[in-house]
């Protein structure tokens, strides 16, 4: 790899990062050295350029704001759901209607899993908000083998949200909505096949909030 500073009127190969501080750009060099380009007045040419995706740490997507309680639930695998802080902040386009997509995966068991990922409230609402949750479609997009059967629970109540539903296989399935609303404490969602299941689960919810 080659590499110079300042140079000009000549095409340098780097291989490196991109960094400006408004005077001037650095290209952090893979060998720990650092190339810079005044900026002033000069020209700065770029060719070849190949621009790689090393994958998303954090997707905040808008689909996924709720805002009661006030989550933003992170799009990629690393879970790493955004709260709202409880005083100071506001949604500036507060949201009529939601929309929950998470893939559950088993490997042959099938014990409850958290849909969202973790314990955590997936549902938008709270009881002190007095804004409630309204699920008006649930389906699933099963991938595997057949399941016996797959039941919906909020953590407490197994089946809230979807009673056993049986003979599943893989395809999509729209369930029919045991109870629309939460209990009033709990806005969890929990999946859970009866017996042992190779495959994954793709829950899509969607609803109106009321209030």
């Amino acid at each position: 790899m080659n590499h110079e500073s300042g140079t000009t009127d000549a095409w340098t190969a780097v291989e490196g990062v991109f960094v400006s501080d408004g005077t001037s750009f650095s290209i952090g060099l893979h060998d720990g050295t650092v190339g810079t380009y005044i900026a002033n007045g000069d020209y700065i040419g770029i060719k070849d350029l190949l621009v790689y995706e090393i994958g998303a740490t954090l997707a905040l997507e808008g689909p996924n704001i709720q805002p009661s309680p006030g989550q933003w639930l992170d799009s990629s695998t690393n879970r790493l759901h955004a709260l709202q802080p409880a005083t100071g902040s506001t949604l500036t386009q507060p949201k009529r209607d939601f929309e929950i997509n998470w893939v559950n995966t088993w490997a042959g068991t099938n014990e409850a899993q958290y849909v969202g990922g973790i314990n955590q409230a997936i549902l938008p609402g709270s009881a002190s908000s007095g804004v409630t949750p309204y699920i008006t479609e649930m389906w699933g997009a099963i991938s595997g083998t057949t399941i016996e059967d797959v039941i919906y629970g909020d953590g407490s109540d197994t089946d809230r949200w979807v009673t056993i539903t049986t003979g599943l296989a893989s395809g999509i399935t729209k369930f029919t909505v045991a109870n629309p609303t939460p209990d009033g404490t709990n806005y969890k969602m929990t999946i859970a096949p009866d017996a042992a299941f190779t495959g994954s689960i793709r829950t899509t919810a969607r609803g109106v909030i009321l209030q």
